[in-house]
């Protein structure tokens, strides 16, 4: 299964309805976040550093993830916040959320020095652990985070 992971400047057309529903599904609700936000234009992954990502296999949507400005850092320090991580449950344990974060990764080089997030679930803090991610147990607004080198 070759995974083609991409930038995209806009939300793709078809992640209604297989992505949002599997989200539905899974009680998942950072997607229906994702449209609703991108749709109004409270978030379209667009300010200084911040893009959002596809993975795909023989063209179908399997996995998105994305990268704002962290809007709880302190306002002193420029961090990275990985948003909206999801790939179809089917396609789990092969890569693909793998490829993502690792191009998300790549990318932020250019803008921050740190990467933050909030692991939703056991599996998903697991999951980041094993990319890479240090786990924090003292900020409410982060559960883990990536000191990023630059290249």
């Amino acid at each position: 299964m070759e995974i083609v992971v991409s930038r995209v400047d806009e939300l793709p057309s078809d992640i209604k309805p297989e992505i949002l529903e599997a989200s539905i599904r899974e009680d998942f609700s950072p997607i229906q976040w994702l449209i609703a936000d991108w749709l109004d234009g409270k978030n379209q992954f667009s300010l200084p550093g911040e893009s959002f990502y596809e993975a795909r296999t023989q063209g179908r949507l399997i996995g998105v993830c994305g990268i704002n400005q962290d809007p709880y850092a302190e306002s002193n320090t420029k961090a990275g916040r990985i948003r909206r991580l999801y790939v179809l449950p089917e396609f789990r344990r092969r890569g693909v959320g793998t490829k993502l974060i690792m191009r998300v990764v790549e990318d932020a080089h250019l803008h921050f020095p740190e990467i933050n997030l909030r692991a939703y679930d056991k599996g998903s803090a697991t999951f980041f652990e094993v990319v890479g991610f240090i786990r924090n147990d003292e900020d409410s607004n982060r559960t883990h985070w990536m000191a990023i080198e630059e290249s």
